[in-house]
């Protein structure tokens, strides 16, 4: 009798546990992008904010910047917020980049999205010579008003493993 008894006990855990993880598996926020045009968006403003960084425009850079936003690595310093007239100083000090955001990976929940990359290129800040860049970037982006919106950033070098 005892030994049917746990047997039941068991099997009632057992289902109940299953419910708990259909539940969880059923109510969790998709994996992946939510459709195509929320990762066609997401890849634009990536894009776009590369393009602008190219050709020194510091309007384009921020477009996509919410205004809440954060930085890590802007400044190689602690967090701080994204400073467009600290960026347009630079490029009128004759700050030249040309660079490209590869291997990006956009990862979407709702209306939060999380984007991984790499910038590689070169750099030049007056009067220094031309230098390499190698960077890795993560992106978090929120949906807001139906427009996906940078809300932190955080830029680091990529250095090379021997």
């Amino acid at each position: 009798m005892t030994w049917k008894k746990h047997t039941r006990t068991r099997w009632i855990a057992f289902l109940a546990l299953l419910g708990c993880s259909a539940m969880i598996v059923a109510c969790r926020a998709p994996d992946g992008p939510v459709n195509g045009d929320d990762e066609a968006a997401i890849r634009n403003a990536i894009l776009n904010r590369q393009a602008g960084q190219n050709a020194g425009d510091v309007k384009a850079i921020y477009k996509d910047v919410h205004p809440d936003a954060t930085v890590f690595g802007d400044s190689w310093g602690p967090l701080s917020k994204p400073d467009s007239a600290r960026r347009a100083a630079q490029f009128k000090a004759g700050l030249k980049l040309d660079d490209a955001s590869e291997g990006v990976e956009v990862n979407i929940h709702g209306d939060v999205a999380w984007v991984t990359s790499y910038i590689v290129g070169t750099g030049m800040r007056p009067p220094a010579d031309t230098v390499a860049i190698s960077l890795r970037v993560t992106d978090v982006l929120v949906k807001q008003d139906g427009r996906w919106m940078f809300v932190h950033s955080h830029v680091s070098p990529l250095e090379k493993r021997e």
